[in-house]
């Protein structure tokens, strides 16, 4: 059975709200998937989101000493 947006989208969340936002990623994005910043900057690929999702995180840990967890659900969306 094929899953709807809405179920897709609340899988994501759901995800991203225990902190597993990579395996958001990889679980439910498309390879050549774009993601576009609010600056028009964009990553092309699952890989390169990733790359750049586990080098933010990474930031986070070393700047706090400790491991960290982002809530997106306070991001706002065009």
């Amino acid at each position: 059975m094929t899953k709807n947006l809405e179920q897709l989208e609340s899988a994501v969340n759901d995800l991203t709200r225990q902190g597993k936002i990579i395996d958001s990623i990889d679980q439910h994005y498309a390879d050549e998937c774009v993601f576009t910043e609010s600056d028009g900057s964009a990553r092309t690929s699952k890989r390169e989101q990733r790359a750049h999702l586990q080098g933010f995180l990474k930031a986070l840990k070393v700047s706090t000493g400790q491991h960290c967890t982002v809530n997106l659900s306070a991001m706002t969306y065009p």
